[in-house]
């Protein structure tokens, strides 16, 4: 099921696995390496869910090339290509990304950082990855990666982006603020002291 050239039901050999299977399928819609491809089965016990990606099935198939049995159901999901790019950018949005693109290509297409962004605790937030039962199961957010935005690490598709606020102070607001109580300190020693006596 998904997005495969051809959904449908089939009947595999004995000693068929995933990719046997996505073979007589079609194969994917997508050339995404980090297409996620969902195995579920019924067991006296309940379900049981396998998610894998294509990467890993080429890469290491003696680990992810599950074998199959019957009723299994092999699902891939549309490819996610949009993440949310939030705090001290330019323009905070959603955005559509390439296959590969990193931190910084993210930040870019949000109009870049504002003066008050701090690079150097940058989160990348992926909701509970379901490649973590743990995770899968709680269904909480987590941080992926925070940390100095020059280590450019690659996202995915679902990721939001968070560029926070620096604690720094920022002197041309202080200025600002000075410079209009010291106008208005003028102004009241004009008006209180009209002859400059005190």
């Amino acid at each position: 099921m998904g997005e495969v050239a051809r959904p449908g039901a089939f009947n595999l050999p004995a000693g068929g696995r995933i990719l046997d299977l996505l073979a007589l399928a079609g194969g994917l819609r997508s050339s995404y390496a980090d297409q996620e491809i969902i195995v579920t089965r019924q067991g006296l016990d309940g379900d049981q869910v396998w998610i894998t990606d294509y990467r890993s099935l080429i890469n290491n198939p003696n680990e992810h090339n599950l074998l199959l049995a019957g009723g299994d159901v092999v699902f891939v999901p549309e490819y996610s290509r949009q993440i949310v790019v939030l705090g001290e950018v330019n323009r905070p949005g959603a955005y559509q990304i390439h296959q590969g693109a990193r931190l910084l290509d993210a930040i870019a297409m949000a109009g870049g950082p504002t003066d008050r962004a701090e690079l150097g605790a940058v989160g990348i937030y992926r909701g509970g990855d379901m490649r973590d039962p743990a995770e899968f199961a709680v269904g909480r957010d987590r941080i992926l990666f925070q940390g100095d935005a020059e280590e450019n690490p690659e996202i995915r598709g679902g990721d939001v982006i968070y560029v926070p606020e620096t604690s720094k102070p920022d002197w041309n607001k202080i200025l600002g603020v000075l410079s209009g109580v010291n106008t208005f300190r003028q102004i009241l020693d004009w008006v209180l002291f009209p002859g400059g006596e005190r």
